[in-house]
């Protein structure tokens, strides 16, 4: 399977969409806090949810299984944008997305901390 079963998830957002045109996503946690720089940041796949599904639908993680099917049977493909202090990644907020895998330092002051902005609404499919 291409991508991972619901039954791994990591800590971080599950896989979704937002009912938004545009997704601004920036990490403010400092660089030293980062384990593995390769990883840490986001993935954006390259498919929008299906005309007609709801909210729940492409945005619940009671759907991550049915969401992951379905990626997977639309050959999705993902660009994977590391974590990197004060980096931003602007994107279609009707895309596919989820927290990339996650290596951290413990610790309060090495948490993982983005800052997202959702601007426009709906879903352009």
């Amino acid at each position: 399977m291409l991508f991972r079963s619901a039954a791994h998830m990591r800590k971080g957002i599950n896989d979704h969409a937002d009912y938004a045109r545009v997704n601004l996503n920036f990490w403010i946690t400092p660089a030293e806090a980062v384990l593995d720089p390769t990883t840490g940041g986001l993935k954006v796949y390259d498919v929008p949810p299906l005309a007609g599904w709801t909210g729940r639908d492409y945005n619940s993680d009671e759907q991550a299984p049915a969401i992951y099917k379905f990626l997977d049977g639309a050959g999705a493909r993902a660009v994977t944008v590391p974590h990197r202090c004060n980096r931003a990644v602007l994107f279609n907020s009707a895309l596919f997305h989820e927290t990339d895998e996650i290596h951290f330092k413990p610790g309060y002051l090495n948490r993982r901390i983005n800052v997202t902005y959702l601007f426009g609404r709906g879903l352009p499919v």
